[in-house]
């Protein structure tokens, strides 16, 4: 699958798929334009065959790719998995105990009320035995973080002295 994929796009970026003629079981795709890519957007899905299909500015020619509707549904599932994925970076803890009783509720509902004053923010709870944690953001810089924990400690004073910045895999797609 991997080599018929790579034949194709290979194919198509040297410029040798006109005149092929249509196989039963699969769709035609193109013939939009390629939208303009900026570094600063987050993603969004993107069909490779959308941008092959593009008129080329020198030329004028236009690729034409034949394939099962099956190998555009799985590219575009790949991507979002691919480029959901983690990298070192910090966040803010909220919230940290290993008391065995109460420790997981009280996890839980500490995430909710900081979800709830701060919506726009990635709250996640972990457990790494035995301590149940509450960590705040996605910063690729602990200076980055140092704005959300002032913003935390005035929201929730009564918990200031359990928050700090900590080193963790955050969320590439989430990263502020």
């Amino acid at each position: 699958m991997n080599r018929i994929i790579f034949s194709v796009l290979l194919t198509a970026l040297l410029g040798a798929g006109h005149g092929r003629a249509q196989m039963p079981g699969t769709q035609a795709v193109g013939g939009a334009q390629a939208d303009s890519v900026q570094a600063a957007q987050p993603f969004v899905p993107h069909d490779v065959f959308d941008d092959l299909a593009a008129a080329d500015p020198a030329t004028g020619a236009v690729v034409r790719v034949y394939q099962d509707t099956l190998i555009n549904r799985l590219l575009m599932e790949r991507q979002l998995v691919y480029n959901n994925r983690t990298v070192s970076g910090f966040r803010v803890q909220v919230f940290s105990s290993n008391r065995q009783q109460t420790a997981k509720a009280e996890a839980f509902r500490i995430k909710d009320m900081v979800k709830e004053k701060f919506p726009d923010r990635g709250v996640y709870e972990s457990y790494s035995s035995p301590f149940w944690k509450v960590r705040v953001g996605d910063f690729r810089t602990r200076e980055e973080a140092q704005g959300l924990l002032a913003e935390l400690m005035q929201a929730f004073p009564a918990m200031r002295h359990e928050m700090y910045i900590v080193p963790d895999n955050i969320s590439v797609a989430g990263t502020k």
